[in-house]
């Protein structure tokens, strides 16, 4: 048995995840100058859904060694703080999914925390329906 260093990978499948794999490997097995190859099929197109991502992709781009504010720029992208659901279960259910926490701490206390007292409140402009979009100052 031989103990050759791998010199080539191929990722077999394109989309956001094999690229962003070639990417990772291209860039962190970049001074034993590994190889990557991607291979994707010409008769599957492009779906064209839009992509989305959580905070750690912030932590990915980094370390590829990509300016967020650039990129997004680039490729006329937004922040995206989670998903609402509307009617999920039953009618009238409204649910905010957020993408871990988001926005500074008010006070020591994250704004989350502060949403969620004025729904309890009963505070519908501010705290309930549809969430956190409308999230105004300390209760």
């Amino acid at each position: 048995m031989t103990t050759e260093p791998v010199r080539s990978v191929t990722i077999l499948g394109g989309g956001a995840a094999g690229w962003m794999t070639a990417a990772l490997l291209a860039r962190q097995f970049a001074p034993i100058g590994l190889s990557v190859t991607v291979l994707e099929s010409e008769e599957i197109g492009i779906i064209g859904v839009g992509e989305a991502s959580v905070p750690i992709l912030r932590q990915f781009n980094t370390m590829l060694g990509i300016d967020e504010h650039e990129f997004l720029r680039h490729v006329q992208g937004s922040y995206k703080l989670g998903i609402e659901f509307q009617d999920w279960g039953e009618a009238g259910n409204v649910h905010f999914h957020g993408f871990g926490d988001y926005g500074k701490p008010i006070e020591g206390v994250l704004p989350h925390q502060y949403w969620l007292r004025l729904r309890e409140e009963g505070d519908a402009a501010r705290g309930g329906g549809s969430g956190v979009r409308t999230l105004g100052g300390k209760p």
